[in-house]
């Protein structure tokens, strides 16, 4: 048998800690981005003996975990063991005690034993202790950010919040960041299961929305939209594009609008895109509307909120730089290449990237919904912008590969169109000036902090 021990002391009381772990999405929040679980089903909280249901790959082999809770003592600890997994043996205590000073000291105690007795805890049983010792140094420093979070963004009462996009990058974990602060999420969507609670129907195309369930709500938060990555841009994929974003803000603005009883502030979101190729300008919220694709959408985007703002709702639209996660997005396409030496620099690597933490971008989106003198634009990007070349020296760095390559422009734009033209040719060196203004507390201002923590590469 095998044991693994891991212990952080935090500031909070144990109360505090100990309740965050009973919320919704707090599993969810602890899994590492780099790791690839899905969680398929969970039949309730660890104090009725629920159980989890995880669906997981490691070295490219998929396999089934089920998890249940089988022992409970509030604000003391709780225990999981494996009912059905890779394991022949698996038992996790989550401990937790007071701290001297007030604080807390919460104690991981994992015991496993791998299949095929000594040979296999022979051959896997360091491998093993490295990877839990990476996932949970990543964990309970994601629980310090995040009940700092609480403390420094919180609001003064639990919210009712309504999501778009709610099964996307951004917004699948703003639900689990805000069901973990204390508040209700309501999921917009368009597929609704009739037997889960907190969802409303709508379809933005064919405008339909189910607007009484949206009646006395705190907040809307618009991030539904078509990806803009994937394919080429052809025609089609533009008007889907434009219209997943134009039509349905419109559509949802004008619902918020005529409620009796309209949410006190409207988050929609845009993008940097706003700005368009300017060079090396340093571009704050001021600047005017760039040119292109994106740059016409962003402003037809935000205009169509124009109706809730006309109605005496605060509506607020972060324009969201490049979202630095491995869980999705840019960051998650380019690992494959770098981890087979195949990452490479766009051009001359000289372009600016305008990127933004994934967490740090969940608490911007938080802190647009909590503070009421944040209005208009409000670029989420870190304070740091970087060259490309800069981006892709410092991803090989952090993952051991070297960068030998560069993709000449002419290359990027005959496979991909407009598409490499405006994502990854366009240089915008956009600086998050309204933040600063309200003093917003950036965890990760440098480009190095962010990759770090996010591919567990302490």
């Amino acid at each position: 048998m095998n044991s693994f021990f891991f212990r952080s002391e935090f500031k909070e009381p144990v109360k505090e800690v100990f309740d965050w772990h009973m919320r919704t999405g707090a599993i969810e929040r602890l899994i590492p981005p780099w790791e690839s679980v899905r969680i398929i089903h969970k039949t309730g909280p660890p104090s009725e003996e629920g159980e989890v249901h995880l669906r997981m790959r490691k070295g490219g082999v998929p396999f089934n975990m089920r998890v249940a809770h089988t022992a409970f003592s509030r604000n003391q600890f709780f225990q999981d063991e494996q009912i059905e997994g890779p394991f022949k043996y698996w038992k996790h205590i989550h401990k937790f005690e007071m701290a001297p000073d007030g604080g807390s000291v919460m104690e991981d105690h994992i015991e496993w034993a791998p299949p095929f007795g000594s040979l296999g805890n022979f051959v896997s049983r360091d491998l093993i202790t490295s990877d839990l010792r990476r996932s949970f140094s990543f964990r309970h420093q994601r629980l310090k950010n995040e009940l700092e979070r609480i403390s420094s963004i919180g609001a003064t009462r639990p919210l009712s919040i309504a999501v778009t996009g709610s099964s996307g990058l951004i917004g699948r974990s703003l639900c689990h960041v805000l069901t973990t602060n204390g508040h209700r999420v309501i999921r917009i969507v368009r597929h609704p299961d009739p037997i889960q609670s907190g969802l409303v129907f709508w379809d933005p195309i064919r405008g339909e929305i189910d607007s009484e369930k949206l009646e006395g709500l705190d907040a809307v938060v618009n991030l539904a939209g078509e990806p803009l990555v994937g394919i080429r841009w052809t025609q089609k994929k533009k008007e889907a594009i434009w219209q997943s974003r134009v039509k349905g803000t419109e559509m949802l603005a004008l619902c918020l609008a005529n409620l009796k009883d309209p949410p006190k502030v409207f988050v929609s979101a845009s993008a940097i895109g706003f700005y368009g190729d300017r060079g090396m300008d340093e571009l704050t919220e001021s600047h005017a509307r760039g040119q292109g694709f994106l740059a016409n959408l962003c402003q037809a985007w935000e205009r169509a909120a124009h109706p809730a703002k006309e109605a005496g709702i605060r509506v607020v639209h972060p324009r969201i730089g490049i979202v630095l996660t491995p869980s999705g997005g840019a960051l998650r396409q380019m690992l494959p290449a770098f981890k087979a030496f195949a990452g490479a620099s766009f051009g001359d690597g000289e372009r600016f990237m305008s990127w933004i933490d994934h967490d740090d971008l969940l608490s911007i989106l938080l802190y647009c919904i909590v503070d009421d003198a944040i209005e208009g634009p409000v670029n989420a990007v870190s304070p740091n912008p970087v060259s490309n070349a800069t981006f892709t020296n410092l991803l090989g760095k952090i993952v051991s590969r070297p960068v030998l390559f560069s993709i000449p422009d002419f290359v990027t734009k005959r496979l991909l169109g407009d598409l490499g033209t405006e994502m990854f040719l366009s240089n915008t060196r956009v600086v998050p000036k309204v933040l600063e203004d309200h003093r917003f507390n950036f965890r990760h201002t440098s480009l190095s902090d962010s990759l770090t923590f996010q591919l567990g590469q302490y």
